[in-house]
């Protein structure tokens, strides 16, 4: 082998020894993500069957056309206003209906956004950091072989 291959082959085994001893905890620190985005998930599909049966209860009632049942009114007076109005225009007629499950499903929503941005905060905090410790670690490892 000539001393140029030498010197290759040493430095892919150098590289080989240095980086696997640095990147091996980068299995071990993706397990707080899975658990966190497996938290995610499970929130995502609360919020997602509470939504759809929301929608289902809400169409039922618009169906039925019986404007007493909404719960969405100050008084009587205020749904006898509305009520020929409301009966027209579904997506009107939606704003007025079940306000506490409304209310209800967007707290789940606001919760899915929370764990959404603490997923995404995670992922570039931790390719923040490994990427600079990787630079680090690689500048160090060459300044070494080079002197």
């Amino acid at each position: 082998m000539t001393s140029t291959g030498v010197y290759i082959k040493n430095l892919g085994d150098m590289f080989n020894v240095s980086f696997t001893k640095h990147l091996k905890y980068n299995l071990n620190e993706a397990d707080s993500f899975k658990d966190l985005f497996t938290m995610r998930e499970q929130i995502y599909q609360g919020f997602l069957r509470a939504d759809r049966a929301l929608i289902d209860k809400k169409d039922t009632l618009f169906k039925k056309k019986d404007a007493t049942k909404w719960g969405g009114f100050k008084d009587n007076q205020q749904m006898i206003r509305m009520k020929d109005e409301l009966l027209k225009e579904k997506d009107t007629a939606y704003e007025f209906m079940l306000p506490k499950e409304t209310v209800e499903v967007e707290a789940k929503k606001h919760e899915l956004m929370f764990y959404t941005n603490q997923c995404w905060d995670e992922i570039r905090r931790v390719s923040n950091d490994n990427g600079n410790l990787l630079f680090e670690h690689y500048k160090d490892m060459a300044q070494l072989h080079c002197s």
